[in-house]
């Protein structure tokens, strides 16, 4: 027989310190791939704003005659403009 009965009760068990590690590595883990998640949905966010942006953009560009542009004045006269009451239509269906 044993001589030692602590060292025959602990014969078969596992320490107890290893379950508590293994739920912080799964922790850790957890963790990390929420990050990872939170990391990919801000990113996939900002394509869209930044796709959004590229084509009100584009539209606006679209939208400006330059000779047009050039005529005005960039005062209070123009607010009676045609050419400024069109553009400021154009500018604010786009920015809507």
């Amino acid at each position: 027989m044993n001589a030692n009965p602590s060292t025959s009760a602990a014969v078969g068990r596992r320490p107890a310190h290893i379950p508590t590690a293994a739920l912080l590595i799964l922790c850790a883990v957890t963790a990390g791939v929420g990050l990872w998640q939170v990391r990919q949905v801000a990113a996939l966010a900002t394509s869209r704003a930044q796709d959004i942006l590229l084509m009100q953009t584009a539209a606006i560009a679209q939208s400006v005659i330059p000779e047009q542009a050039q005529a005005l004045t960039f005062t209070e006269r123009d607010l009676a403009s045609p050419i400024y009451q069109r553009l400021r239509r154009e500018f604010d269906a786009v920015s809507g």
